[in-house]
């Protein structure tokens, strides 16, 4: 029996070594090699491969710099190893940001965090230029200079003060405003009696004239056609929404000598402008109301015709 225990206990000694020897493994040398390779050659090993990037001008990209664990060392299987990888060159060429936006260039370079930037918003000049308002007219380092460090970036930005006068002859009035408020210009409306029906309500003449070049907020004037043969007379209804109205259900109503008829009815929101030219009979008057989720009106204001 104590001959049995002996060759028990060996056994157990031997199948428990050896079982120690097989639950660990040899770390293999992964620098210098692709991060792929080196992930192939852990999950041979039965090794689990934690991929981090660096950056490098010296080791090409996704090349595997350094390990964690030592390459020949022994290790438990399943172990977690470190692998870090050259990301490449943090280098950037210069984008060319003529002609865009400055407001919105500005916004993303302050988004970016402190490894991302490479350059910030050094000094803005502005500029009086034909160019819309806020538009970069030139930069300084020009686009496709290398920035190897943060770097200070000069633009010059357009004021919009001189812009060209937009052609609005044979658009409708309404198409017509819409240009002349999105560019920031004023206006106001005359009307003369036309003989052809297909100009009515167009706009047949303007000063300044189509391509003038004009400041900013300059007033423009339009000239309606308003056809001899049909009765009325053209009115604008014309505002800008302001804060109490935003996101507010709103109805325009319109009266004159033909009694009550609803020029608008929906959602409007702050920094939009309405403009609507009908034909009115007799003295009228407009009125904003807003409405309740039921529907019913609450009067807001008359509108100055």
């Amino acid at each position: 029996m104590l001959f049995v225990g002996i060759i028990v206990g060996l056994t157990v000694a031997f199948y428990s070594y050896f079982q120690v020897k097989t639950d660990k493994v040899l770390v293999p040398n992964l620098v210098g090699t692709t991060v792929l390779d080196a992930v192939d050659m852990l999950q041979r090993h039965e090794l689990r491969p934690f991929v981090v990037s660096q950056v490098s001008r010296d080791v090409p990209r996704f090349v595997v710099m350094e390990q964690g664990t030592p390459a020949g060392e022994l290790t438990k299987r399943g172990r977690e190893v470190v692998v870090t990888v050259s990301s490449g060159e943090t280098l950037l060429k210069l984008p060319d940001y003529t002609g865009k936006n400055y407001f919105q260039i500005k916004t993303f370079v302050e988004s970016l965090g402190e490894k991302e930037r490479k350059f910030f918003v050094k000094e803005v000049k502005w500029i009086d230029n034909i160019r819309p308002f806020g538009e970069i007219v030139v930069q300084h380092p020009q686009k496709d200079n290398v920035l190897d460090q943060l770097t200070g970036v000069t633009f010059w930005v357009s004021t919009g003060r001189e812009t060209q006068v937009p052609a609005l002859n044979n658009l409708y009035l309404e198409e017509a405003l819409y240009q002349l408020k999105r560019q920031e210009y004023n206006f106001s409306v005359n009307y003369k009696t036309v003989s052809d029906g297909s100009l009515d309500g167009k706009v047949i003449d303007q000063f300044p004239q189509p391509g003038t070049k004009t400041e900013r907020f300059q007033n423009v004037s339009l000239t309606v056609g308003q056809w001899e043969k049909k009765k009325g007379v053209f009115q604008l209804l014309s505002f800008p929404v302001t804060e109490e109205l935003n996101r507010r259900k709103i109805r325009v109503a319109f009266f004159d000598s033909r009694g009550k008829q609803i020029v608008f009815e929906g959602r409007v929101f702050l920094g939009e402008d309405f403009s609507q030219l009908i034909r009115a009979f007799g003295e009228g008057r407009a009125y904003i109301y807003i409405l309740d989720g039921a529907g019913r009106e609450e009067f807001h204001k008359e509108l100055q015709l």
